[in-house]
């Protein structure tokens, strides 16, 4: 008999975090990294992982990042060819959420969030707007990324505990981290799940 998953609590609008990047598999590394990483600072990532098109998608985004005081932006996936488009659909999320900061309820005027690129002002490519904002690089490294939302966390928490709590060092999330990735297939086959089937019903 496969036992079901536990159900956390649902996490406050203060502790959840709406995390907007790629989804396929060549991000996959970083994406766990960096949920993992929001969990471990005690909060609680909110991700649109759903195959939706179209309006219902975006709807379900719009509703996220309401849910949401603290979000992640990765800007980092530009076009392999000269020729190619980028995808704006990561730029265009970070100003919506912009947009909900300056013009939505009041409770939303508290909103902050991080912007992440994989190399140095490579975002002025595409969103040079942001070159005030001081984006976080993770050089495409799970490590890096982990230290770059580490640094973000652990200030909000800091804030929003008045102290009381305080987020782990970058190097214990690391260690974490790797301890979890070896340990993925043992407990999805103790859940009588795959992998992917174990971070689709965590992530959601």
């Amino acid at each position: 008999m496969i036992r079901r998953p536990v159900r956390r609590p649902a996490a406050s609008y203060e502790r959840r975090v709406f995390i907007n990047c790629p989804f396929d598999k060549q991000y996959l590394p970083l994406l766990r990294s960096i949920a993992f990483a929001v969990i471990d600072c005690s909060f609680a990532p909110q991700i649109a992982l759903q195959e939706v098109n179209g309006r219902l998608r975006l709807e379900k985004i719009i509703a996220l990042m309401r849910q949401s005081r603290l979000s992640i932006h990765d800007v980092s996936r530009l076009p392999a060819r000269a020729r190619e488009l980028p995808r704006f659909n990561m730029p265009f999320e970070c100003g919506l959420f912009v947009g909900m900061m300056h013009s939505g309820a009041p409770k939303h005027r508290n909103k902050q969030f991080l912007v992440l690129d994989r190399a140095a002002y490579q975002y002025q490519r595409t969103m040079s707007d942001v070159s005030g904002l001081d984006p976080k690089m993770h050089h495409g490294e799970p490590r890096q990324a982990i230290d770059a939302v580490r640094h973000f966390l652990s200030s909000e928490l800091r804030l929003l505990t008045r102290g009381r709590e305080r987020a782990p060092g970058g190097e214990k999330i690391w260690e974490r981290f790797r301890a979890f990735q070896r340990e993925l297939p043992r407990a999805a086959a103790r859940q009588g799940l795959t992998v992917a089937e174990l971070l689709s019903i965590d992530y959601l």
